[in-house]
């Protein structure tokens, strides 16, 4: 199994235990974490799923501000027959399939009312990508792995308050 394979897995068992473990309250008023669960989806030519887990850390000290950090990955949806690959001038592989990406950054940030009904914030970090898949042809396959970069990740959002 692949590497990225593995931690795609990985992943989805922490989306169910994520829920239970990491929600965290100090007496019945500080907020010490949000955490956070989300997708995101191409269509067409971009066909891809994602699926993020999140978190974000108050600091109690200093209530507005709150670091952060996300684990995110996914697979390609669409059809990559039109894709090649190759590795070098003698070796070119017509057939690209089972596409993985995982990412992991870290954010700090700006919550503007956290302890507010509503709850706008602000966040940038820095992140990790790596992505891997299997090129073939008709007489051998290869797992490409180990292609990774960097990201700066800049989020928007709004919490909402549902139980009191």
């Amino acid at each position: 199994m692949s590497d990225s394979r593995t931690q795609c897995i990985i992943l989805a068992a922490c989306l169910f235990l994520f829920p239970i473990v990491l929600m965290a309250q100090v007496g019945d008023s500080t907020k010490l974490l949000t955490p956070g669960v989300g997708c995101e989806l191409g269509f067409g030519s971009n066909g891809h799923a994602d699926v993020q887990l999140a978190i974000r850390i108050n600091t109690p000290s200093f209530e507005h501000l709150v670091w952060g950090f996300s684990l995110q990955g996914g697979l390609m949806l669409h059809n990559t027959s039109d894709y090649y690959y190759s590795d070098n001038p003698n070796s070119s592989y017509d057939d690209v399939k089972d596409w993985y990406s995982f990412a992991f950054s870290l954010q700090a940030g700006y919550e503007f009312k956290p302890s507010g009904d509503v709850n706008p914030f602000v966040m940038v970090g820095y992140g990790f990508w790596e992505y891997s898949f299997i090129a073939a042809n008709d007489s051998s396959e290869v797992n490409v792995g180990g292609k990774t970069g960097s990201f700066v990740p800049v989020l928007i959002g709004c919490d909402f308050k549902v139980l009191k």
